[in-house]
């Protein structure tokens, strides 16, 4: 199981090294925190797992309800919890995930955090660059996702695009496709089962089961 020490290490290595704003860089601009959050669904909480997060903080992030997911990213989250003790980013990961192999578990946190860069506004402002392959990528892998404001066109060509920067920094994947493979699994149709067909299918036909 991945510990927290573990998974703010791959948060803050590939948010240092994937994006022409470093989160160093962000987080300390407006004197932010960035904290995170274990989904448990057996007690239907978002447990503390690394930050200054205090017992009121704590109460306050779960105040709305339970929800889960396998992992996420929340930019600004002052925006809905005012009262909380720290201008903060959350990421979300679920107790379930911590067991996914190494790969799957590094790719995930590449996805969050393109959700952490366009969200942020950091993408408007300091744009990771599309170039043609991240744009054509991108298409396809639109095709296939499962319809979500969260994966919107934008999102699809930046995954792609962040993905080539990812494996030319040594991430553990044989290839950018492999990369978002992993990182998008829990996102597509379910009649699109092999991502990395999709994105080398030059008229961007589905992969069957």
């Amino acid at each position: 199981m991945f510990s927290a020490i573990e998974i703010e290490g791959f948060l803050r290595s590939y948010g240092n090294s994937l994006f022409p704003t470093t989160m160093d860089a962000y987080l300390a601009a407006d004197s932010r925190q960035l904290w995170g959050l274990r989904i448990d669904v057996a007690s239907r909480r978002m447990l503390p797992f690394f930050g200054s997060i205090s017992e009121n903080d704590e109460r306050l992030l779960n105040s709305r309800g339970f929800f889960d997911t396998i992992a996420g990213y929340r930019a600004n989250v002052r925006t809905y919890f005012p009262d909380l003790s720290a201008n903060c980013d959350v990421f979300l990961i679920n107790t379930e995930a911590l067991d996914y192999s190494n790969p799957l578990v590094q790719a995930l946190i590449v996805h969050e955090l393109c959700h952490w860069y366009i969200d942020s506004g950091l993408q408007a402002s300091h744009a990771v660059a599309i170039d043609s392959a991240a744009l054509s990528e991108g298409a396809n892998l639109y095709a296939i996702t499962t319809p979500s404001h969260h994966h919107d066109r934008d999102f699809c060509n930046l995954m792609c695009a962040v993905s080539a920067r990812a494996i030319a920094n040594d991430a553990p994947f044989a290839t950018r496709q492999d990369l978002v493979n992993q990182a998008m699994r829990f996102d597509v149709l379910k009649e699109s089962s092999h991502i990395y067909e999709v994105l080398n299918d030059d008229d961007g036909a589905h992969a069957e089961r």
